[in-house]
């Protein structure tokens, strides 16, 4: 009796994700590649790579690491309590994770994005509330068994110390909001902008595509807020995610367009075989392009928006 119940949640979440997949996504979801294109040979470069990220973020990285540690200790030693568990839990999903990632650059990222671990750093964020949930009720019985003694007749201190940590969270991220705020990013004003634009340009029985040879779907996201939550036309236009993922030419990428019915091309970043295959040579590589299908089914420049100080869009910090 107890499997069934168990299995319940899983396949609700299962199903929906077959269902968002079938209705939202027309490439499919993100796949393993074809064996031939595994990057066995650099296994262990990626392994270097997402080592090198983890030693940038040292807080985060260092946190989840003696959390997985003390979790070991407490497995094989029987030792920790209820608390031991957690640890072992925490500890597990944090290795596990790293383990899938790794094993996912290898077998699906592909060659550009897999040998650079991409978002390796924005996928790991992911789980840290459960490694922040850990470390607190750790903090929590530190103080409860070592300082709370210590503070017991000290009731004008506690009361400082409580206001100090309150004023922290309020203030901490005001402070570091640039740390935090992607949004105000240069970037993501640009993609922002570019969308309001092709919302009052782009017309009813149009469908729009966005070539972007080293995104991952970040793009398309912002571009289709934009576009469609600010189309003056109704019905908005069509939307059609990524099509040129996994494409690396023109014989590959023109039927696609030809089967979904591709009107508009946002271009985010330039490609050799774009240029050449859309028979547009003059696309510059300093901005990105909106390009339209015309009558004679060959395609013009509709509206190009630079960059704005800096030369790719995807320099963000990792």
């Amino acid at each position: 009796m107890c499997l069934p119940v168990m299995l319940t949640l899983p396949m609700v979440v299962y199903l929906s994700w077959r269902f968002h997949v079938a209705e939202h996504i027309s490439g499919g979801e993100f796949s393993l590649l074809a064996r031939d294109q595994w990057l066995d040979d650099r296994a262990f470069d990626i392994l270097a790579r997402m080592l090198t990220i983890a030693s940038k973020k040292g807080a985060y990285f260092g946190m989840m690491l003696a959390i997985s540690i003390a979790g070991l200790w407490a497995f094989f030693t029987g030792r920790g309590g209820r608390y031991g568990r957690l640890l072992f839990v925490t500890g597990a999903v944090f290795l596990g994770y790293w383990f899938f990632l790794w094993v996912m650059y290898i077998a699906a990222f592909g060659a550009y994005e897999g040998s650079r671990a991409a978002s390796f750093w924005r996928y790991n964020v992911q789980l840290g509330l459960l490694g922040a949930l850990t470390a607190a009720i750790a903090l929590g019985m530190l103080y409860k068994s070592k300082f709370a003694p210590l503070l017991a007749n000290l009731t004008r201190l506690r009361v400082i110390l409580s206001a100090l940590l309150i004023l922290g969270v309020v203030i901490a991220p005001i402070a570091f909001n640039y740390k935090i705020r992607i949004d105000i990013r240069p970037q993501i004003t640009h993609m922002r902008m570019a969308g309001q634009d092709m919302a009052t340009i782009i017309p009813v029985d149009a469908t729009l595509a966005v070539f972007d040879p080293k995104g991952q779907g970040f793009a398309d996201l912002i571009l289709r807020y934009e576009v469609l939550g600010f189309s003056p036309f109704n019905p908005a236009p069509g939307f059609i995610y990524r099509i040129s993922s996994g494409t690396s030419s023109w014989s590959e990428l023109a039927p696609r367009l030809e089967r979904h019915g591709i009107s508009h091309v946002w271009i985010h970043q330039t490609a050799g075989w774009y240029a050449a295959g859309l028979g547009l040579p003059e696309i510059r590589d300093d901005g990105s392009t909106l390009v339209a299908r015309s009558d004679d089914n060959t395609w013009r420049i509709e509206k190009f928006w630079p960059y704005d100080g800096y030369t790719d869009p995807y320099s963000l910090p990792d």
